[in-house]
C-alpha cells in the first residue's frame, strides 16, 4: 500500500505538556528569584514550540492535480534546541546535504573540543564566542593536517563543524564537534586527490590540546571576553580543563557510518523517548543515554527546574 503522510500529535509529547503547564510559571519565578531569568529568545522559542505541529496555528495545503487529494501539513516552529522535532529534521537535512555536496569518499575523523566549565560561562553569555571556538579549531586542525599529509601548501582537509550546547543530562555544556577528513585534498591536474595522514599519537594530541588552549585564551583576552585573572589561572593549570578527542574514525567505504556520525553531532538536545512527565507528582524524569559512573540512572526534577535547565540551552 502507498505510504501516507501522518502528522505527529505534538500535543501528546511529555515535553509539550510540561511546557504548556509550567512555562509561564517558570518565567515568572525566575524573574523574581535569585537565579538568572531565561533570555527573551529562550522564552520566545519555548512559546513558539507550543504552536509547532498544531493545525489550528496554521497549515500548508498541498493538492495533487492528478487525483485531487488534499494534504494539510502544520507549520513548524524551527526553533533550535526548544523543539526536538525541528532539530531532528534539521539534522537529517544537513546530514543529507553534507553527504551529497561536501564529503568526497575518504576516511573521516571526529574531533571533539571541550573547554573548562569556567570558560563555558563566558561563551554562553556572548553567543559570538562559540563561533570563535569553532574557527580556532578549524584553523588549528588545518595546520595540523597540512604538517602530516604529504601534499602541497594549497591542500586542505574537509571540515564540518557543529556547536553543541548540551550534555547528556540536559545541562549547559558548550563544546565543538568537527567531522574532518583524515588527510587533505589537493587539486592536481584538475582532479581532486586525497592524501591520507597518519593517526595522531598521544603526545601529538597533548600538544594539540595545549596549542588550542593558548590560542583560545589569547583570542578571548583580545576580545575582552574573559578577565585577565581568569585566563591566567586557566593557563597556569596543567590542562586547564581543555581537551581534544580524536578517537572516532570512519573508513572511506563506510558511508552509512559517516551518515550516522553526522546525525550524532547534529542530534537534538532531548530524546522524547527518554523523557517522562507525571503531573500528579509534579515530576519530570529523564534517562540519559550515557553519563558519568557516579551519575544516577535517572534524573528527576520538578517541572520548573527542568524547564529552567532547558531554557539555559537555547542560544
Amino acid at each position: 500500500s502507498r505510504a501516507r503522510y501522518q502528522p505527529r500529535r505534538a500535543w501528546e509529547s511529555p515535553l509539550y505538556r510540561v511546557v504548556q503547564d509550567h512555562l509561564e510559571s517558570m518565567l515568572a519565578e525566575r524573574d523574581q528569584g535569585p537565579d538568572p531569568a531565561p533570555t527573551s529568545c529562550a522564552a520566545d522559542s519555548l512559546r513558539a514550540f507550543l504552536e509547532c505541529g498544531i493545525p489550528r496555528f496554521g497549515v500548508v495545503r498541498y493538492l495533487c492535480r492528478r487525483c485531487g487529494e488534499n494534504l494539510f501539513v502544520p507549520y513548524s516552529c524551527k526553533r533550535r534546541l526548544a523543539c526536538p522535532s525541528c532539530d531532528l529534521k534539521r539534522a537529517i537535512q544537513e546530514s543529507d546535504r553534507a553527504m551529497s555536496e561536501l564529503f568526497p569518499r575518504a576516511p573521516y575523523r571526529q574531533w571533539v573540543l571541550t573547554v573548562p566549565k569556567r570558560l563555558r560561562y563566558f561563551v554562553h553569555r556572548n553567543p559570538a564566542l562559540s563561533g570563535e571556538l569553532s574557527r580556532i579549531l578549524a584553523e588549528t586542525l588545518s595546520r595540523f593536517y597540512l604538517g602530516r599529509a604529504q601534499a602541497g601548501r594549497d591542500s586542505a582537509p574537509g571540515q564540518f563543524h557543529a556547536i553543541q550546547r548540551f550534555g547528556s543530562t540536559v545541562n549547559l555544556h558548550i563544546h565543538v564537534h568537527a567531522v574532518v577528513s583524515d588527510g587533505v585534498f589537493a587539486l592536481q591536474g584538475g582532479t581532486l586527490k586525497f592524501h591520507p595522514a597518519p593517526a595522531p599519537t598521544v603526545s601529538e594530541l597533548a600538544e594539540l590540546s595545549q596549542e588550542l588552549r593558548r590560542r583560545i585564551l589569547k583570542r578571548l583576552l583580545r576580545l575582552g571576553a574573559v578577565p585577565e585573572e581568569a585566563a591566567a589561572e586557566m593557563l597556569a593549570r596543567t590542562h586547564g580543563g581543555f581537551s581534544i578527542n580524536g578517537e572516532v574514525r570512519v573508513q572511506a567505504e563506510d558511508r552509512e557510518a559517516l551518515r550516522r556520525l553526522l546525525g550524532y553531532v547534529l542530534r537534538p538536545a532531548l530524546s522524547l523517548k527518554r523523557l517522562s512527565y507525571k503531573p500528579e507528582k509534579d515530576l519530570v524524569r529523564y534517562w540519559p543515554k550515557k553519563g558519568r559512573p557516579e551519575d544516577p540512572a535517572v534524573f528527576e526534577w520538578t517541572p520548573i527546574e527542568f524547564l529552567a535547565r532547558l531554557a539555559r540551552l537555547i542560544p
